[in-house]
């Protein structure tokens, strides 16, 4: 696993996300990024909440963001419904996308998801 940025990218159609347990407080996403790097997780998780990068009515692959031809993001709080907090219609496609930044180690990670009522696919480092 890459010691600088971990991408997470994932493609989601109506897919409000959940936070890793209820009650954790940590760090929070701003404008799509969450520095992870000081965290300990020997002694806890760290939700992913925040601003998320949402691409709207884009599907877009970590290909995608390497050419950087995508149009720009809306922040939008995870966990949430985009509907509710951008306006946006709650029919559609979209891709969440967040930079997670870990400590350097060789450590392996791992994301639990909660049960997501929805299709997606999740991308993580590329």
């Amino acid at each position: 696993m890459k010691k600088s940025l971990l991408c997470i990218i994932a493609l989601l159609i109506l897919a409000p996300l959940s936070s890793c347990s209820k009650g954790e407080k940590g760090p929070l996403l701003e404008k799509g990024l969450i520095d992870l790097s000081s965290h300990d997780f020997s002694l806890t998780a760290s939700p992913l909440a925040g601003e998320w990068e949402l691409y709207w009515n884009q599907l877009l692959t970590p290909y995608d963001f390497r050419k950087d031809e995508t149009r720009p993001a809306i922040l939008s709080a995870v966990p949430g419904d985009w509907s509710r907090n951008t306006g946006l219609p709650s029919f559609g496609v979209a891709t969440y996308r967040a930079k997670v930044r870990l400590p350097a180690s060789d450590s392996l990670y791992a994301i639990r998801i909660p049960r997501v009522m929805t299709s997606y696919i999740l991308w993580v480092d590329g």
